[in-house]
């Protein structure tokens, strides 16, 4: 088992009791998913209203109405601003109250909490936290995503009742599959017991296997690379990466050896 550290080491290790931890980017969604459409999304506990302006800009309000919490996303778009179903109430894509129906004047103030987002390729980035610590280069990397380079990717979501810290436990302690995926990946038990690397850099955490010659033959991999290394000598490395919370990323490699 080979380490390498970079990072302070810690007594308090995270828990289902864990809180959200907000001041870091999470993926809002694709952006073929946001439109003209007012669109609800619920983050870290917290309900969002998405939409693009009319320049195609996005915009992510607190999805709540400062007079009567009505859900803004159940409301409509007049031009790029957002007319509240129950009273009326108009609110800019700044979040800021400006006109209300029932009476001449409007404070024209912040009224709801905005969030900055961030389209990076073909995903939408949300930042939850504090408005004055957001920092666009802290965005994760995620260029193999990028089309225009000649990558080609499939997508697909499903909701998951259940902890986000044991989805995260999951994805990061891989030795659960010979036997919660046995019938499915067919991976043998010899895997959890294959070299292991785990690699810290700061909040980072790459971890991978080296599995032996058979795992070409395991479930990850489609019929026509199965036929391409069978009988060939090849290098594998089977784990993932855990970039920050709420993104962690898979790595199933196969190499020819020279």
């Amino acid at each position: 088992m080979n380490i390498q550290m970079k990072a302070n080491t810690s007594s308090k290790l995270a828990g289902v009791d864990a809180p959200f931890l907000y001041n870091f980017w999470y993926v809002a969604g694709y952006s073929s998913d946001f439109t003209r459409e007012l669109t609800e999304r619920t983050f870290l506990n917290r309900s969002i209203v998405l939409y693009r302006t009319e320049k195609d800009e996005l915009v992510a309000l607190q999805n709540r109405c400062a007079h009567r919490s009505f859900p803004l996303s159940e409301s409509w778009l007049e031009g790029d601003d957002i007319r509240c179903r129950y009273h009326g109430a108009k609110f800019n894509p700044q979040g800021e109250i400006i006109e209300i129906p029932c009476q001449d004047k409007c404070p024209n103030v912040q009224a709801i909490h905005k969030y900055a987002v961030e389209e990076r390729g073909p995903l939408v980035w949300i930042w939850m936290g504090d408005p004055t610590k957001v920092e666009t280069h802290k965005i994760p990397d995620t260029s193999w995503l990028n089309t225009d380079e000649g990558w080609v990717f499939a997508t697909g979501s499903y909701h998951i009742k259940g902890n986000y810290m044991l989805m995260m436990e999951n994805l990061m302690d891989l030795t659960h599959i010979p036997f919660l995926h046995g019938n499915t990946l067919g991976f043998d038990r010899s895997y959890v017991k294959e070299k292991f690397d785990l690699e810290i850099d700061g909040i980072q955490v790459t971890y991978s296997r080296h599995p032996n010659g058979e795992y070409h033959r395991y479930g990850f991999f489609p019929d026509y690379l199965v036929d391409q290394f069978e009988g060939r000598e090849y290098e594998a490395r089977s784990g993932g990466c855990f970039v920050q919370p709420g993104m962690n990323y898979g790595i199933q490699e196969l190499r020819s050896k020279p």
